[in-house]
């Protein structure tokens, strides 16, 4: 049986899911896949969108992921990079593309 952080980490890739559908994209969980990014959105008149999704428990462990996240990967001409962030007991997603 999945441990707490692995059931809620996929309740947020879920609700990071749902968003980026409503915005028109459709969307693939890269369910599994142990690698950089954890959802795929595309749609034919945008860029697509690799998203990496993470569940922290302070803001401030959430500022050293997305400063790491905005040394270490590159821009793309050919798609976009995010880090979605969700602090523990705070309602909105925050979130960084490059």
């Amino acid at each position: 049986m999945p441990n707490k952080q692995y059931i809620a980490g996929r309740a947020f890739e879920y609700q990071v899911m749902a968003t980026w559908r409503s915005r028109g994209y459709s969307v693939i969980r890269a369910s599994g896949s142990k690698g950089l990014y954890d959802i795929v959105a595309f749609r034919p008149d945008r860029k697509p969108e690799l998203i990496q999704c993470k569940k922290v428990s302070s803001m401030a462990t959430g500022d050293r992921l997305f400063s790491k996240f905005t040394k270490t990967i590159q821009p793309s001409d050919y798609y976009h990079q995010v880090m979605a962030i969700k602090v523990k007991g705070q309602e909105p997603v925050i979130s960084l593309t490059i």
